[in-house]
């Protein structure tokens, strides 16, 4: 590849695939990027953005030659092969007897969600939660722009349901939070199908073509699968453990 240095957008606060400790991005997409980039002895610099900026980069912004972990794959850039499949389900407090075997089962209920998830999460959720007239979601479709505020919001008693990625789910209850300890027991509905993919937005075509080739490379070696596991697995069980 060229020299050039690459200049790389992550987002914020959304462990274990992306988090920051001491001003350094860490997570399971900044392994999986730095060590593809690494391949393609591409120069890179790290900078972590916002969700909302995120997305604006993604589909219109041309300061960043990559954007990583974005979900919809609009405007006029180049984007990968899914780059990172997240396990989303429902969680309610088990205290709170809820029973949801679908999306139908969430139109009487407040759920907490991240912005723009009513296009994510299949066409049942889509056809219940999209915006109206007026641009607006339903009242009962409550998005927090930072994970760590929707996460405490199911214990805070604010929402009925949590939407979230399994994993960041269980990194926030096993991480000391301010304002609160998360203790109750919640129960998990798994009433989506599908895993919601995330890609990563380039700026050239030529750099997207190189970044795939080198992603199938670690997805058929294995490396792909224990990079992911060393987050989901052995760094879970150890703040179970603190």
């Amino acid at each position: 590849m060229d020299a050039k240095t690459l200049k790389v957008a992550f987002g914020k606060s959304k462990p274990p695939y992306i988090y920051e400790e001491n001003g350094v991005v860490h997570g399971i997409e900044v392994d999986l990027v730095r060590e593809i980039l690494k391949s393609l002895q591409a120069p890179h610099e790290f900078k972590s953005l916002s969700y909302l900026r995120l997305e604006t980069e993604a589909t219109h912004g041309d300061t960043f030659d990559m954007i990583v972990g974005v979900r919809n794959r609009e405007g006029g850039r180049y984007y990968s092969q899914a780059f990172m499949d997240h396990e989303v389900c429902a969680f309610s407090l088990k205290s709170r007897k809820i029973t949801i075997k679908s999306a139908k089962d969430l139109q009487s209920l407040k759920v907490a969600v991240w912005r723009g998830a009513w296009k994510d999460l299949g066409a049942d959720f889509k056809r219940i939660f999209e915006p109206g007239f007026n641009g607006k979601v339903p009242v009962n479709l409550v998005e927090y722009p930072q994970t760590k505020d929707r996460f405490a919001s199911l214990y805070k008693g604010e929402v009925d349901v949590l939407i979230m990625d399994r994993y960041i789910f269980e990194w926030y209850r096993l991480t000391p939070q301010e304002g609160g300890t998360f203790t109750q027991d919640v129960k998990v509905h798994e009433i989506f199908p599908e895993n919601t993919p995330a890609y990563v937005s380039f700026r050239e075509e030529k750099t997207r073509d190189a970044f795939n080739r080198e992603l199938k490379r670690l997805r058929d070696s294995g490396d792909y699968a224990r990079m992911v596991k060393a987050y989901t697995g052995e760094r879970l069980a150890g703040l179970g453990k603190k």
